[in-house]
């Protein structure tokens, strides 16, 4: 099958672009001819192992240099003629396509649902896709509660490299940061963006840390973000101390978030957090969490959209404990964005401090389930089968 696809770049650090990467390279080597293009290519000089060459698709330029290839489908899709056009964004990135009237070509598109309820236009558009995928339960079974008919493939983890480490690697990943050796790790591994609530997880460590002074809070985001808070002011405010209870990356190591880091070193990151305080308001489906359950930390997540399906809440494999949804707030989607009950948060993670081998239980569950259920080799081999079944 010759399959165009269209997301953020394969070389760009985000989770489109993740995601992307590994759906284009397993279709390829599962024998499919694959074209991708990505926003972010202009023809420049890529890092080895994000290379299209080496993973196999053909890289295509962003024709035209618009933000979303507004002009680059136009231009690929008569030259490329593939057999279906898989796009992987949310649903505003792609107004281009859905102001069309008809594409000359079957469309598949890997969307996200990340909040209540589905807005009139995101249903209108998801009745001009062809063959609709969610990537999460919540999003699938939203959407067929509107009556439209839709595959659903999970986003998924590279389990060769997001895994645990020896404890030399996170020691010296946690002297490179600043964290004294044997301290306690809460971490949170996002964008310092409003949907994020990043406050309210501060505000749970606050009460956390005067139980347990061994703590740290580590933020690998950036301090100021013009789409969040600045987090140098909201500390202070909380009485809490950069370089001696909270840490952020170092700028040797991460200068700007939306540049990221490489795989493998974020995934040494993510082996010093202990507990991952995910207080998000809504996820589509939510990488950082699978990821830093892959790594061994343990989710203490909002009962919201993605992360109860994520680490089977209150199930007898349960890979983490759930926050309790203290109000909702409408957000700029015209979604409902979720605000966590900081009191409970801090309560399940203090029931973990105090429960080691409870907490190891769902540190090992956790691991099981991402490479049973989320390894990119399950979730590749899911799209390809929806594909070769329907198109």
């Amino acid at each position: 099958m010759k399959i165009l696809m269209m997301s953020d770049s394969w070389h760009t650090i985000s989770g489109f672009g993740t995601a992307s990467r590994y759906l284009a390279k397993h279709l390829h080597n599962s024998g499919h001819d694959v074209s991708y293009i990505g926003w972010q290519t202009f023809g420049q000089k890529q890092v080895a192992s994000f290379h299209d060459e080496i993973l196999g698709f053909k890289g295509l330029p962003n024709v035209g240099g618009q933000r979303f290839g507004e002009q680059a489908w136009q231009y690929w899709l008569p030259r490329v003629k593939p057999d279906v056009f898989l796009t992987l964004a949310d649903f505003w990135m792609l107004l281009s396509l859905f102001k069309t009237n008809e594409l000359p070509v079957a469309w598949s598109m890997w969307y996200p649902i990340d909040g209540y309820p589905m807005t009139d236009q995101i249903e209108q558009m998801l009745r001009r896709i062809d063959y609709p995928v969610a990537m999460s339960e919540y999003g699938a079974n939203m959407t067929a509660e509107k009556g439209i008919s839709t595959g659903m493939v999970p986003h998924g983890v590279d389990k060769s490299i997001y895994k645990p480490y020896h404890l030399k690697v996170s020691g010296e990943m946690k002297a490179k940061i600043g964290i004294p050796e044997n301290a306690f790790v809460v971490g949170r591994v996002d964008r310092n963006q409003s949907r994020k609530k990043i406050p309210r997880a501060i505000k749970a460590f606050v009460e956390f840390h005067k139980d347990f002074p061994d703590s740290v809070l580590y933020l690998h985001m950036d301090k100021r973000d013009t789409e969040g808070w600045d987090l140098t002011y909201i500390l202070k405010r909380f009485g809490l101390e950069e370089g001696k209870n909270v840490f952020f990356p170092p700028p040797d190591m991460m200068a700007n978030f939306m540049y990221g880091l490489a795989p493998e070193e974020l995934a040494q990151v993510m082996n010093i957090i202990d507990i991952h305080l995910w207080t998000t308001g809504g996820e589509g489906f939510g990488l950082t969490g699978l990821e830093t359950m892959a790594c061994g930390a343990v989710n203490v997540a909002t009962d919201y959209t993605t992360p109860p399906e994520i680490f089977q809440f209150g199930k007898k494999d349960a890979c983490g404990l759930p926050i309790r949804v203290e109000t909702f707030e409408v957000g700029n989607a015209g979604v409902d964005r979720s605000l966590i009950d900081v009191g409970h948060a801090y309560e399940q993670m203090k029931w973990l401090r105090e429960n080691p081998d409870e907490m190891k239980v769902m540190r090992d569950n956790g691991l099981k389930r991402s490479t049973k259920v989320y390894d990119w080799s399950v979730v590749g081999t899911s799209y390809d089968k929806y594909l070769r079944d329907n198109i």
